[in-house]
């Protein structure tokens, strides 16, 4: 007589011996589950007080021309806050310092007593040491959706000739001459069409601002490639300080690689280095 070790053996010895049962455990059968894989994109803590994850994709899909609004978990592009008015101050002067020359800005006013979130895109940037219009396609002026205001209004370039103003150090930013700028110290004005296919408030002139903020458009794709592609040396030499032991695995999601690898293309788009 054999001992069964085995499902297979079991079954042999229910072959040679008819009245003894199975005594092996017999699973019941195997059930297909289908497991939910968490989004692949790129959500991130915004750092602007006045706009949310949400404006953000709206901005960058306006900013790409996409007739649908990206998901806010799969934005291509960061907004880097260079500049708040109630941290850094409202005067023209503080804008020139901090956002001189600087490219791919997105302006954002949350105006007084209001509810309504006013802002514009320029992807040329501003020059405190001239006086004149600058020419581009691609930026924009708009009004988003926040509380009671229940449509954005976008208003995209009319007139390219004038689509960017700079003038000198007396305006802080300004978008078509007339259309939305900032004028001395939390002052802005909507005023007159000029550059832009319309205004983007139902009343004209002068309003203040609860607060305002500039940010930088930084794009995940361009400097993502970079920052994974680099060795820990290079990466160093580019942020210009110092680096954690933790970010030397930029590849890792660890939070020190992970900071590390932002403070590496805040800079990199700092300096133009892409």
């Amino acid at each position: 007589m054999f001992t069964p070790h085995s499902i297979f053996s079991n079954f042999q010895w229910k072959h040679y011996r008819k009245k003894k049962l199975i005594t092996s455990t017999i699973l019941p059968p195997r059930k297909i589950v289908t497991i939910q894989l968490p989004n692949r994109g790129n959500a991130f803590q915004i750092t602007s007080s006045i706009i949310t994850n949400e404006h953000t994709a709206e901005i960058a899909s306006w900013i790409d021309k996409k007739e649908v609004t990206y998901d806010v978990n799969n934005n291509p592009y960061e907004f880097n806050l260079i500049l708040r008015g109630s941290r850094d101050g409202f005067g023209t002067d503080v804008f020139w310092n901090l956002c001189n020359q600087k490219t791919n800005l997105v302006v954002v006013v949350k105006v007084k007593d209001t509810d309504e979130i006013l802002g514009g895109y320029n992807p040329i940037g501003w020059n405190s040491n001239l006086n004149n219009y600058f020419k581009t396609k691609d930026s924009f002026i708009f009004s988003l959706k926040n509380g009671s205001i229940k449509n954005h209004i976008l208003s995209r370039v009319k007139n390219a000739s004038f689509a960017i103003y700079s003038y000198l150090r007396h305006n802080g930013p300004n978008f078509g001459g007339t259309d939305f700028y900032m004028y001395r110290t939390n002052n802005f004005y909507t005023n007159k069409i000029n550059g832009y296919e319309k205004l983007i408030r139902t009343t004209t002139g002068e309003f203040l601002a609860d607060d305002y903020e500039t940010e930088t458009k930084l794009d995940h794709e361009k400097y993502d490639k970079k920052v994974y592609n680099g060795t820990y040396e290079q990466l160093k030499n580019i942020a210009g300080h110092s680096l954690s032991e933790g970010s030397k695995g930029f590849g890792k999601s660890t939070h020190d690689s992970a900071v590390a690898r932002r403070q590496v293309k805040v800079k990199m788009h700092n300096n133009n280095d892409a």
